[in-house]
């Protein structure tokens, strides 16, 4: 399972000990991921992203896009929770599980290269 170590950029972003400072992002990704199905992990994932920031650059754009990714998926499903959209709700709530999953993916496979997640801003 070579693909899952983290073949960094030509960025040093490894911690002083050496470590691989993208593990945390992994195990957010992670816990976003089980998330979609108990809520509590979602909610400790988004805490633990906002108190992991400022550690480095390619980092913080892993944990900008798990907390941009938590608030636009649970406002998403607070409005379905209200009620609007009518009829529509079941296109709705499938939409949004599509688009959440998908950002999953896209970040987790990019912390697994070493790489910012697409869409997320580039720290310099």
């Amino acid at each position: 399972m070579a693909w899952l170590k983290s073949g960094l950029s030509s960025r040093d972003d490894r911690g002083a000990e050496g470590h691989d400072v993208l593990v945390k992002a992994k195990i957010l990704y992670g816990c976003m991921a089980i998330g979609l199905v108990i809520p509590v992990f979602a909610i400790a994932g988004v805490i633990s992203a906002y108190w992991s920031q400022r550690e480095n650059s390619i980092s913080d754009a892993h944990f900008l896009y798990i907390i941009r990714t938590f608030w636009i998926g649970a406002a998403l499903f607070g409005l379905v929770a209200l009620g609007a959209f009518g009829g529509a709700r079941f296109y709705v709530v499938a939409g949004a599980m599509v688009w959440v999953v998908t950002r999953i993916v896209v970040g987790f496979v990019a912390a697994c290269l070493g790489r910012y997640p697409s869409g997320a801003v580039a720290f310099a």
